[in-house]
């Protein structure tokens, strides 16, 4: 079986790939599988992720179980999206929200109170907050019993506190619904039915118990029920017409608000000489890979005239480029392992010819896919100093290799590069 090998190579120059950044709306999008994460979830519902005009652009933030503990993320007014080790996934946001924990890695998280911001509605609405839940309505966080079948008669007042009333709507969807077990709470049945066609992974179990409260809606009072979950907030507003009855919180908006009080968003990742971070610039090798790139890093347009397709993009530092070439592979090896140990060998026979400084094997993913990386830093037998980054892969019938290189020791603008692979998708 033939394979394909993807490499980035520094010592070739000779290339030529189209760089495509689609139309002006699809280029404010930080990385492509954003974009079709985006799209797909409009087509299951108007409104899924918000407008494009609203997002903020892509921003890297700490995380400390991926490479480099930065990852790429985009806001949205209904969520966030992130590169976590090459795949999307979308934040904890109401989660961490209401407990006041921003997640900074899989088990590592920052303690901020949760903010006096509206849940639903107006922003001037005084209650239900999200510290207004936290505090005084707690108790509506705590594990429930399932009630199936019974009417929603919990209501959050104008000054947070909780109580019930004996005005029931005979509306089935107010209704328990169903039983989320693992978070031990109850699901209204118009929140188990839009769930059911969002999909869990995006609205997430309820970490509350339905509620009612009155709001002010474009200034107007509306008698409207809430559920809290993972990563969403839902509210359903019985006087709407039928297809805009339920509707997702501006979770993504408020939880930027609060992480950033001060309208400030993550640096983007910078090398040493002031790289602007990732994207709007998308490099695409159709029916292979995609990922960004800063705009200070150049693509060469130089034409390749023989050999196997490749391109080469250059970094900002003197001599330090990345270069991708596509090689068929007759006998490939047959672990990443193989592939690993065949570049360390040539790093330390042709690179690396005088000494080594740092040396490193580690595990990681690109795009989703397990990973080899492997760094060398040193110097050449003139002395000039050298450094590389080589990342192997597989993904369905091929082998990807990413090498970096530079004249240089350590390796210039690193968060550039770590954030590049960050954002790498296999299109197949």
């Amino acid at each position: 079986m033939h394979r394909i090998r993807v490499i980035f190579v520094a010592v070739l120059v000779m290339t030529f790939v189209t760089l495509s950044t689609g139309a002006q709306a699809a280029s404010k999008f930080a990385n492509p599988a954003f974009q079709a994460q985006w799209q797909a979830g409009e087509a299951v519902t108007p409104n899924f992720w918000g407008p494009l005009e609203t997002a903020k652009d892509g921003q890297m933030e700490n995380y400390a179980d991926v490479q480099g503990g930065k990852r790429l993320v985009q806001y949205f007014d209904k969520g966030r999206m992130e590169l976590t080790n090459g795949a999307v996934t979308n934040g904890l946001l109401a989660t961490e929200i209401v407990t006041g924990r921003i997640q900074t890695g899989n088990t590592s998280f920052q303690n901020q109170a949760p903010p006096d911001i509206s849940i639903a509605g107006d922003a001037n609405n005084p209650a239900p907050t999200y510290a207004g839940l936290a505090s005084k309505g707690a108790a509506l966080l705590q594990p429930a019993t399932s009630r199936p079948g019974v009417a929603i008669n919990t209501v959050i007042g104008g000054d947070g506190a909780v109580g019930t009333t004996d005005a029931v709507l005979p509306d089935p969807a107010m209704r328990i619904g169903v039983y989320d077990g693992t978070t031990q709470h109850n699901v209204a049945a118009g929140f188990a039915d839009y769930r059911a066609k969002a999909g869990l992974p995006t609205i997430g179990y309820a970490i509350s118990e339905p509620f009612r409260a009155t709001v002010k809606v474009g200034g107007a009072p509306n008698d409207v029920m809430i559920q809290v979950f993972e990563r969403r907030v839902l509210t359903y507003t019985p006087s709407n017409p039928n297809a805009f009855k339920v509707e997702m919180g501006n979770i993504g908006q408020h939880y930027v608000t609060w992480r950033y009080p001060n309208g400030a968003t993550a640096a983007p990742p910078t090398g040493s000489t002031g790289a602007s971070g990732v994207g709007p610039q998308i490099f695409l090798l159709k029916g292979f890979v995609a990922f960004s790139y800063p705009a200070n890093w150049q693509l060469d347009t130089t034409p390749v005239t023989a050999g196997p397709p490749r391109a080469t993009i250059i970094g900002p530092a003197p001599t330090q480029q990345l270069v991708l070439q596509v090689d068929d592979q007759s006998n490939p090896p047959a672990t990443l392992n193989d592939v690993i140990a065949g570049y360390v060998t040539a790093a330390r026979t042709k690179l690396v010819t005088g000494s080594v400084t740092d040396e490193a094997i580690l595990d990681t993913k690109i795009g989703g896919e397990p990973a080899k990386a492997y760094r060398i830093t040193g110097t050449r037998q003139d002395n000039s100093p050298v450094s590389s980054i080589i990342v192997v892969t597989s993904h369905k019938d091929k082998i990807y290799t990413f090498i970096a290189l530079a004249d240089a020791n350590p390796m210039p603008n690193y968060t550039d590069i770590q954030a590049i692979l960050a954002t790498v998708t296999f299109q197949t």
